[in-house]
């Protein structure tokens, strides 16, 4: 469908997560993994992610939850998987606590990128410790004023 409306002039968005890529672009995900042994995901999950970052441009997987790192080293081994998007769920330290940046690392590190949404204070800390190749941070600024400003200092990281 994508090619018959002349998919070299077109891109695609998944707009819950701002991003926009110039080709088939999609979010991936299988909340269901985190109540799944990385064997079974491996069996069951890794199979039809694979195939279909395949038939894709460009691909995020959703990680869903603490329960669901345990399946990153499969996620990571997905050859055309583009990036990670996390979210650590109700209870847990927020995307931006330190608590994270280990296993953001391990994703930069295997060359996929990290999409992360985080409060407005942790975006400088966040970029300052892993830099902005391949680091996409969304956060909602409290103000325009303020907004204006992060972007002005985000420039001297």
């Amino acid at each position: 469908m994508y090619e018959m409306l002349d998919g070299d002039r077109l891109g695609c968005c998944f707009s819950a997560f701002q991003i926009w890529g110039p080709g088939k672009t999609a979010k991936l995900q299988c909340d269901f993994s985190d109540m799944i042994s990385p064997e079974m995901f491996a069996e069951f999950v890794l199979p039809a992610l694979t195939e279909q970052t395949e038939r894709l441009d460009y691909t995020i997987y959703h990680l869903d939850g603490p329960r669901a790192i345990r399946h990153l080293d499969l996620l990571l081994s997905i050859p055309r998987l583009n990036a990670i998007q996390w979210t650590p769920g109700d209870g847990n330290p927020e995307v931006g606590d330190e608590t994270w940046w280990p296993m953001y690392r391990k994703i930069l590190a295997a060359g996929k990128g990290v999409h992360l949404g985080t409060a407005y204070k942790d975006v400088e800390p966040l970029v300052k410790h892993l830099g902005n190749d391949g680091v996409y941070v969304a956060t909602h600024a409290p103000s325009v004023e303020a907004a204006d400003d992060l972007l002005r200092r985000a420039k001297t990281w």
